[in-house]
């Protein structure tokens, strides 16, 4: 071995091409990644004897992607030293996991093997999917991928079986791991709650009769669930927080304000460190702003509001630790948003609008009508709030001038003020929305009559349940929550649940991302979440509008409740333009009066504005051809029928 080689970090594009593809024979596959990774080099001098790329997934997940040594040295040890050296960096960094993928047999799997990866999961056919010549080691056609990893013990825990299995040894603290194991366990973060949080031990006490003990996820999922009538309203604010006090908190981001008044939710700063290097991963993904000046124009709620300020605060910190973009922070003010895209945008290679759906849209459509060349600046959508259409997607595509069925023009996510972020939408997830839709596949795969949002689980101390129907949520923070009821409608499905059938069907989502410009080996194989939408309301134009006010409105506005029995209907639509609208079913009242669609749905949004606020206000005063409702009148029986309406309320 030479003893005198020294291992040191290098530029992406210093990396020696002759080594990178001895370990990956696909020049393309290397271009994808070989940019957005870090990278190793073993030096003896001027020479490098071996090369190492490492991408970041976000979360303290990292993925080796190649891993080579040059032939004179294999053998001697080197690959070791610099695999160690690799492995031991991230882990002062904070790694949780780093992930690898490799043949399923040959000296390239004992070598990881020695270095301490466990198989995870089989790939099966991965090399005939993804390379177009067959590979041949030892005269044996290679066909499947074996996905190993190493976690990296989390402080305080024992040590975790990789392999797939369940564990119930008892760690240090007297905590038992079952499932999917995560930087806060369910069980973890249920007795730290019980010990530390006033308000959750008497919330037991009153619930249970005493503080229940908690041995493994069967006794877990006993526990009852909190909600925010129940929990978050019924106790004083301090007394929900770790260890009563709000000292050490260092934010108080506030929730929409859905019922007429803001929630507060206090942060924790240790769950904040290194949020901007998250971004910094997401922006790396979608949007390769290593090799583009990117501007981004944060076009959301700022203030209180928890989306806003984390942003700008993450944005901020990518830029001062990169310079990697430069960042514009109009908020919900459209006129901002255009004039960053009239002066700045032109500067740029790309910009990115993080915005919601229908601020977006508008903002876009407006840019055009006033002459701005929006279909020459590169600008790509991150929405924040509600989900959206792949009809939204082909409208969008037209305005920016994309080819039909672009990937990356639009992405998303899914998360909330009172549990954080659950899952980012990936170019994966992208791929097979768009061939549920252009195949017509929706109704008959999941069962559904509109789009869901559908995001991959993000890795991190979330633990996330489907009871009946409705996303179930554990999280480690400032307020703990213990089965949390989200109040979102929603589904959990592994990799293989989703990416399966469509395979079958003949419509597989990573050739389709491979067809579409998008390298399919940067995708995970983490699990999916859907979201169908609130169970107790709809989200519309960047808020929340509940079921209980749309009551209120009908029964406490003397015009409505005079014509109208109380029974509705309510969902939210898009038109042929892909703007978003309220439509509203109602029933008369055997003797109503004179009966006015237009007068009724003048009525509904100005009482709704009136007692709602907020950003609904703003809309019905700025833009009221969203705002107003469509309202249509029906027969009790009509709205009963339709599989696209549930009845809301009856009175």
């Amino acid at each position: 071995m030479d003893t005198e080689a020294r291992i040191r970090e290098i530029p992406p594009g210093e990396a020696p091409w002759d080594l990178l593809l001895l370990a990956d024979p696909c020049r393309e596959t290397v271009e994808a990644y070989l940019p957005r990774s870090r990278c190793f080099a073993l030096c003896s001098g001027v020479r490098i004897l071996g090369v190492c790329a490492v991408l970041s997934r976000g979360g303290g997940v990292h993925e080796l992607m190649n891993l080579a040594v040059e032939p004179s040295s294999q053998g001697t040890g080197l690959g070791t030293r610099l695999l160690r050296h690799v492995t031991e960096t991230l882990g002062r960094e904070g790694a949780r996991r780093l992930e690898l993928g490799t043949g399923s047999f040959g000296y390239q799997l004992r070598f990881y093997q020695r270095c301490g990866f466990r198989v995870r999961e089989v790939d099966r056919d991965y090399f005939p999917r993804n390379y177009p010549e067959t590979i041949m080691e030892e005269g044996v056609w290679l066909r499947d991928r074996l996905l190993l990893d190493l976690e990296y013990p989390v402080e305080g825990d024992a040590p975790r079986d990789t392999s797939g299995g369940k564990t119930v040894e008892e760690s240090p603290d007297g905590r038992k791991d079952g499932e999917r194991t995560m930087a806060k366990t369910p069980i973890e973060t249920y007795r730290i709650a019980a010990d530390r949080v006033p308000a959750y031990r008497r919330f037991l006490e009153e619930r249970c009769g005493a503080v229940p003990e908690v041995r493994d996820l069967e006794d877990f999922r006993k526990l009852p669930f909190m909600d925010k009538p129940g929990y978050v309203a019924a106790y004083p604010l301090e007394d929900r927080c770790l260890d009563g006090t709000l000292k050490g908190k260092h934010l108080i981001a506030h929730s929409s304000g859905s019922s007429g008044r803001h929630t507060p939710w206090p942060m924790l700063p240790e769950l904040e460190k290194g949020y901007w290097q998250r971004t910094y991963d997401e922006l790396e993904r979608n949007y390769r702003i290593r090799s583009r000046s990117t501007l981004v124009i944060l076009g959301v709620l700022m203030g209180g509001n928890l989306s806003g300020a984390l942003f700008a605060y993450a944005l901020r910190a990518v830029g001062i630790e990169t310079g990697e973009i430069t960042l514009v922070t109009p908020g919900r003010d459209e006129e901002g948003c255009l004039e960053a895209l009239r002066e700045y945008a032109p500067l740029f290679e790309q910009t990115v609008l993080f915005s919601y759906g229908a601020t977006a849209k508008n903002v876009l459509e407006t840019a055009e009508a006033r002459g701005i060349p929006v279909k020459d600046l590169h600008v790509k959508l991150r929405l924040l709030g509600e989900g959206y259409s792949e009809a939204f997607r082909d409208r969008i595509n037209e305005l920016l001038g994309y080819p039909y069925g672009t990937l990356d023009s639009v992405v998303s996510g899914y998360g909330a003020t009172d549990f954080r972020n659950v899952g980012k939408e990936t170019p994966l997830c992208v791929a097979i929305r768009r061939i549920l839709h252009e195949q017509g596949l929706l109704g008959e795969l999941l069962g559904l009559d509109a789009m869901p949002t559908l995001c991959q689980i993000t890795p991190g101390d979330l633990f996330l349940e489907e009871v009946e129907g409705e996303l179930v949520m554990t999280r480690y923070n400032a307020v703990p929550l213990v089965r949390y009821r989200s109040g979102d409608g929603g589904r959990l499905l592994g990799f293989d649940e989703l990416v399966e059938p469509l395979r079958v069907r003949g419509h597989d989502p990573l050739r389709l991302l491979a067809e579409r410009g998008h390298d399919p080996a940067l995708s995970t194989r983490d699990p999916f979440v859907l979201v169908t939408g609130r169970l107790d309301g709809l989200a519309f134009c960047g808020t929340k509008i509940l079921i209980s006010q749309v009551k209120e409105v009908l029964e406490g506005t003397p015009y409505l409740a005079a014509r109208f029995s109380g029974e509705f209907q309510m969902k939210r639509s898009t038109d042929e333009n892909q703007d978003p609208h309220l439509d509203l079913a109602l029933v008369p009242r055997p003797d109503a009066p004179d009966l006015d669609p237009a007068e009724a749905s003048r009525a509904f949004a100005e009482a709704l504005a009136a007692g709602r606020g907020g950003i609904y206000a703003q809309v019905l005063a700025d833009r009221p051809h969203l705002a107003l409702p469509r309202v249509r009148f029906v027969r009790r029986e009509e709205i009963m029928t339709p599989q696209s309406f549930k009845i809301r309320y009856i009175g």
